[in-house]
């Protein structure tokens, strides 16, 4: 008998046996009632035993339903909405945080891999960004991207620290 119809038949009877066991299994979970010492608390009968019975009153008065709810608001509400105005910072061609080229990588980036051009860019200060979001390391001169690599997170109980810090050995 071959490996393959070993697995199939296996399968399948751990299927009939799950299947015949919900059957069987299944009038047992219904609740069933315990002394668990709450004698003297509250029961259903005693909060609600001023109620007539539910098949004398009409589908309004069980549902306590208020007509003046279901009628049509008098007007719609007016959505009233204001064109956000944002200023526009100015450029400085100084500034090392302006971003002037994003390498160019097809795909996400795996762990381990790593991407690197620095052909034409010219001198200029080294920024180094973490995106916690993209779990990314990016590496700008002057404002050009000439590295990205994958970026290993922390955990709950060791969080990635956000902020801004020297670079102080390499």
């Amino acid at each position: 008998m071959s490996a393959v119809v070993k697995w199939i038949g296996g399968s399948t009877l751990v299927a009939l046996v799950l299947i015949g066991a919900m059957m069987f299994a299944g009038n047992r979970l219904e609740a069933q009632q315990q002394d668990n010492g709450m004698d003297g608390w509250l029961t259903a009968e005693d909060v609600l035993s001023d109620i007539p019975d539910q098949a004398d009153l009409s589908l309004q008065e069980q549902i306590r339903v208020d007509p003046a709810a279901l009628a049509a608001p008098a007007s719609e509400p007016i959505f009233v909405s204001e064109p956000v105005v944002q200023d526009v910072p100015a450029y400085n061609e100084d500034n090392p945080f302006v971003i002037r080229r994003i390498l160019p990588i097809e795909g996400p980036i795996r762990y381990g891999e790593w991407h690197w051009d620095d052909e034409g860019v010219p001198d200029g200060p080294l920024v180094i960004t973490v995106d916690l979001q993209a779990r990314v390391i990016s590496v700008f001169r002057n404002g050009y991207e000439i590295g990205a690599a994958a970026a290993l997170l922390g955990t709950r109980s060791h969080p990635t620290p956000t902020g801004t810090f020297p670079i102080l050995t390499k």
